[in-house]
């Protein structure tokens, strides 16, 4: 019963029968002390209006009080509600525990029902506003990544791989490195993604430190255009008169232009990962998968002077051009046995074609005696390199050395297409090709192609634990 609604039945009863016996005995008329010194007061209360109004008023709010607790006792329990209708709980319910007391003990099942209820809407509610943060934060991370592309593009990466430092060299990422070093000192440009984060502090950080490497190891000699644009020409010059020290130097550029791109790469696939929703755990497999394939192609590099032993002199003391292989089986360290590289030359006319069975290789092993040499086939062990040669360059022309370290063919003057395999007896190797012109004037362009096309190609002797594909190259 409420407790409001008693409460309003007796204090109209009381205030009700006091007037009444005032009316009739005249109680408040024998107050001389409330006449002689408050008599408007006193006039109030002797007056019969006065009387009649505080009565009327006293009965309907007691009237109002009986109303009311006849309607609370005319309400159905919870146990006498048809079927499939509940109660309702009151304006100053909070949940539906909190009307326990009111409905009865006969309603404990449904009871049960709507706290079960009651909790799962608000644990749904709570997984809505989670999933709309989650959401919020992967947009602010996708436009970040927009962002971060617009000052380090694709095609400067792309660059970047395929940048030859030789003695003197084309640089042409120091206008983009700028920039995106001075975007990355904005602490606004920062991914929300912890996982993200750390891999962008980290490009961040070998960027700048390919940076400041090329400006100190090379020297300046001429610049064109401006901005992202720009074009430098530099030499890289020893500070001590040797060789090994300038080759030294420029193998250390190179390798963080290598940490650049390979951070860059990962960044950008741990981003599409997290986008789609795909467990982190799967980068570093697909990671690790990746540098677990087998062979691979690195790069271009220049190397000593061919020294023309048992040939034609007009060879004789050419630039070599080699490319650098690498064993990338290193989480399982397996020794890359019988490495050989095939070559084919074969020019736009289609009229000429060259093939290398077995590229010469110039060994060069630190501690073994002797130092350096040539070799048809080399092993690797995980995580080793080596090169073989593509051809020597002498006044603009072209040499290509067969498997015995002879010039075997001069290129002619236009297009070329090279088609590259390189294979080994128990790892998977790996096949592509690459483009170039050669020009009377202008010698060889562009100064370091990519290999294109790259695939996997299976070892020549398959093993058991090698039977699995790897991951093909991207272009």
């Amino acid at each position: 019963m409420p407790k409001q609604s008693v409460a309003k039945v007796l204090f109209g009863t009381i205030l009700a029968v006091l007037s009444l016996l005032n009316q009739a005995f005249g109680w408040f008329r024998a107050f001389h002390w409330l006449q002689n010194n408050a008599p408007l007061v006193w006039q109030l209360l002797v007056d019969p209006i006065t009387a009649w109004v505080v009565i009327i008023i006293s009965l309907g709010l007691s009237a109002w009080g009986v109303w009311e607790v006849l309607q609370f006792k005319s309400k159905p329990l919870p146990s006498q509600l048809p079927c499939g209708v509940t109660a309702v709980a009151g304006p100053g319910t909070r949940n539906p525990a909190t009307s326990i007391e009111s409905i009865g003990a006969g309603a404990s099942l449904r009871i049960g029902d709507e706290i079960h209820n009651y909790f799962e809407s608000e644990a749904i509610a709570v997984q809505q506003r989670t999933q709309r943060s989650e959401d919020i934060a992967i947009a602010i991370d996708q436009k970040t990544l927009e962002k971060l592309r617009a000052a380090l593009p694709d095609t400067a990466i792309a660059e970047l791989k395929n940048q030859q430092f030789r003695a003197s060299v084309t640089w042409k990422c120091d206008g983009v490195l700028t920039a995106f070093y001075q975007w990355g000192l904005n602490s606004e440009n920062r991914f929300l993604d912890h996982a993200l984060e750390q891999i962008h502090a980290h490009l961040r950080e070998v960027a700048h430190d390919l940076l400041v490497s090329v400006r100190r190891d090379s020297r300046l000699i001429s610049r064109e255009g401006q901005g992202t644009s720009e074009v430098e020409f530099r030499v890289f010059e020893p500070v001590e008169r040797s060789d090994d020290a300038k080759q030294n130097r420029q193998e250390k550029v190179w390798q963080i232009a290598e940490d650049v791109c390979a951070t860059y790469d990962k960044l950008i696939h741990a981003a599409r990962c997290i986008f789609a929703d795909v467990p982190i755990s799967q980068l570093a497999t697909d990671l690790q998968s990746a540098s677990n394939s087998g062979l691979e192609y690195l790069r271009w590099h220049t190397g000593d002077r061919y020294r023309n032993q048992a040939g034609n002199p007009d060879c004789d003391l050419g630039a070599m051009t080699l490319a650098k292989v690498r064993n990338a089986a290193t989480k399982i360290p397996v020794t890359a046995k019988n490495v050989t590289a095939e070559l084919q030359f074969i020019n736009d006319a289609g009229d000429q074609i060259f093939t290398v069975p077995a590229a010469p290789w110039w060994y060069v092993r630190d501690g073994e005696l002797p130092h350096c040499g040539w070799r048809s086939e080399v092993s690797l062990e995980g995580g080793d390199y080596q090169s073989f040669v593509f051809f020597v360059t002498e006044a603009r022309r072209l040499w290509i050395l067969d498997a015995n370290n002879r010039p075997k063919a001069v290129l002619d003057y236009g297009g070329w297409t090279v088609k590259v395999q390189i294979t080994a007896d128990n790892v998977w190797g790996i096949k592509g090709e690459l483009q170039f012109q050669l020009d009377r004037h202008e010698g060889m362009y562009p100064p370091n192609p990519a290999l294109l096309k790259q695939q996997s190609v299976p070892p020549r002797l398959q093993p058991v634990h090698q039977s699995a594909e790897p991951t093909t190259h991207a272009d």
